[in-house]
């Protein structure tokens, strides 16, 4: 019983959420749920799952007893299939082996599964809380043999099932005026036509919906004074390649976060963007593929010597969930080297490892992380300014690789910062 109730303390002093492989479903892609279970070295056996409309319980049986002392929590993913649309209520519980007891709510999660085929398509299908403009298009949307919007009307729409105003735009597209609503996904309908969760609300400041939403993390933003008299300076350039507006979820970019979005074939530049402890961004997926990013900082102090340094922007594909490797990382003492280390997960903490050239184990830890904003909160971060400071074994036996993270959910990135402390020149070492 005493181990059961340490368990329970644990589950309602970590934040956890659980997460979905992919995070952007449909009713024809089978989903993993990714249950973050207390940290603590449990053994998870197998999870059963249940679905009753729409909610899921999930039942994660564990075995005991446990060792407590992990600081991140341990993932699990439970097969879940393939569901039909719309918005479902997950919540896991632990069952513990030998034990009458059930852990309740050890975590929880929303998950949004969108139609694989739907009657018609929302453009965008994201809008600010206070409402906005969207498009519906496809066949059948108007009854109108040709497109004549001075004489065919639109069929009725509703949105939440509630009536909205609506123009006929052509015989396969409408224009509707979306009213302000709460964040979160909603139906949309076209007379007898009905697209479930194929709207989503967000709000500017706050984490989006990952079903509609691809995480963009921009690593490290620095403008001001570093070591050796250098003068830090950050410039960021962002893109819209995309024939629509592309809706962005950032408080960090002012303006952006005024419009809620990027205007078609634009561009948007930030001199002397400031964020040391990093930055997350959330674009539309829908006009993802048409978004481009760059990032480029440099030292005002030399800026005659070299144009700067490109720092790598990781989009949703360039996350892990697995282990990752960065190679050939110095330690000589001409070199400052800083590991950032990030997760979107929310998770308090990432394992490191690091080995010689060899292949030999030379220490690990693990590195307590904290939000980098907060509005982002469950973007996390950790810097390590001086590797070799933090790691006194590793001095004089580089180059090293480091291993960073465990099986998780898609959200762990890391790179390795190296400056030479006389040019002031910055190379990023990055996994590939």
């Amino acid at each position: 019983m005493r181990f059961v109730l340490a368990l329970l303390l644990l589950a309602t002093t970590v934040s956890a959420t659980t997460f979905f492989d992919p995070p952007n479903p449909t009713s024809a892609t089978p989903v993993v749920a990714h249950v973050m279970l207390p940290p603590a070295y449990c053994t998870p056996r197998h999870g059963d799952f249940l679905r009753n409309g729409s909610n899921i319980s999930v039942a994660v049986r564990l075995d005991s007893p446990c060792v407590l002392g992990q600081l991140a929590p341990n993932d699990f993913p439970v097969s879940l299939g393939t569901l039909p649309p719309g918005v479902y209520n997950v919540v896991a519980d632990g069952v513990v082996t030998g034990s009458p007891d059930r852990i309740p709510a050890i975590d929880r999660g929303t998950l949004v599964v969108r139609d694989a085929a739907p009657s018609f398509d929302v453009v965008p299908n994201v809008v600010p809380a206070s409402g906005g403009a969207i498009r519906l298009r496809g066949s059948g949307i108007v009854a109108c043999p040709v497109p004549l919007p001075l004489i065919c009307n639109p069929l009725p729409v509703k949105i939440d099932g509630q009536p909205v105003a609506a123009t006929l735009v052509s015989s396969n597209e409408v224009a509707v005026t979306v009213p302000p609503h709460a964040a979160g996904p909603v139906d949309v309908a076209v007379d007898t036509l009905t697209a479930t969760a194929a709207l989503d609300y967000f709000e500017l400041d706050k984490t989006p919906e990952p079903a509609f939403f691809e995480p963009v993390i921009f690593p490290a933003l620095v403008t001001g004074p570093g070591a050796f008299g250098s003068q830090w300076t950050t410039d960021v350039a962002l893109h819209n390649g995309n024939g629509d507006a592309l809706p962005v979820a950032s408080s960090f970019f002012g303006s952006l976060s005024l419009f809620g979005s990027l205007p078609a074939a634009s561009d948007f530049v930030i001199t002397q963007a400031d964020a040391p402890a990093g930055m997350l961004l959330y674009a539309a997926r829908q006009g993802a593929p048409g978004f481009f990013v760059d990032v480029l900082a440099r030292d005002l102090s030399r800026q005659s010597e070299a144009l700067g340094t490109e720092i790598p922007v990781a989009r949703e594909k360039d996350l892990y969930d697995r282990k990752l490797h960065i190679l050939l990382v110095p330690t000589d003492s001409k070199y400052r080297v800083a590991l950032r280390l990030f997760r979107t997960d929310g998770a308090p903490a990432v394992a490191i490892a690091v080995f010689s050239r060899s292949g030999a184990f030379i220490d690990f830890d693990q590195v307590p992380l904290s939000p980098a904003s907060p509005a982002t909160p469950m973007f996390m971060s950790a810097t390590i300014p001086d590797l070799v400071q933090r790691f006194p074994r590793i001095a004089g036996q580089g180059p090293l690789r480091i291993e960073i993270g465990a099986p998780s959910s898609r959200s762990t990135w890391a790179l390795v910062s190296v400056t030479n402390n006389e040019t002031q020149h910055v190379t990023v070492i990055a996994p590939h």
